[in-house]
């Protein structure tokens, strides 16, 4: 009977060379995820790159809530919003004091009717942040909802102080006028918001917001 070692050694030498090959394409996959994760892509990419690198689980807690935070907003601007607050979410299990995730999820929570959730994360995230035109507006947006109009009004006010180019806070601020009785007030801020962005009074329809 022939020897069996020489085809053992062949064979292993085979898998040997086959995996080695296979290294450096799951390597540069992996890289490529972590690009389309970490770096400018489209929705789609950064959904699957952050997708990979979440099941890959090799991260630190802070590349994880990053990655969760990434998606996340990705799944926002995508209009899938509880995946983008199920996502914010986990991101907060890991770094629990980041104004800026707490804000995106009480912007999203603000959207979709979630009012005292989403209250409470822009109050936590002006704690750990104060000032912020975003943080003001998002909670303004969570005011009008609620129809505490004259505390909407008074975020509005702040944020625009800061930043007086954000028409979504422009229009917000017309409304909530609008709705106090000051027509002319609430018609100046919403000609104003249309002005800098045509289609904010569509935007703020989908987010269930229309000047009365």
């Amino acid at each position: 009977m022939r020897s069996l070692v020489p085809l053992i050694r062949t064979v292993g030498a085979s898998m040997l060379f086959g995996l080695a090959a296979a290294l450096p394409a799951a390597a540069q996959r992996e890289a490529q995820f972590q690009t389309w994760c970490f770096e400018r892509a489209t929705n789609e990419r950064v959904i699957e790159g952050c997708r990979a690198v979440i099941a890959a689980g090799r991260e630190s807690a802070e590349k994880l809530a990053q990655a969760y935070y990434t998606r996340g907003s990705a799944y926002l601007v995508s209009g899938e919003n509880k995946r983008a607050i199920d996502d914010y979410s986990e991101a907060l299990k890991r770094q629990p004091a980041d104004a800026v995730v707490l804000l995106s999820r009480c912007h999203v929570r603000a959207i979709v009717g979630d009012l005292k959730a989403g209250l409470a994360d822009c109050n936590e995230s002006l704690r750990l942040a104060p000032s912020v035109p975003a943080a003001l507006g998002s909670r303004g947006l969570v005011l009008l909802k609620l129809g505490r109009i004259d505390e909407a009004i008074a975020d509005y006010d702040a944020g625009l102080k800061l930043y007086a180019n954000s028409a979504i806070s422009l229009y917000g601020r017309g409304v909530a006028r609008r709705k106090k009785g000051d027509v002319a007030g609430g018609d100046a801020d919403i000609a104003a918001a249309k002005a800098m962005r045509a289609d904010v009074a569509d935007l703020m329809a989908t987010w269930g917001v229309s000047a009365p």
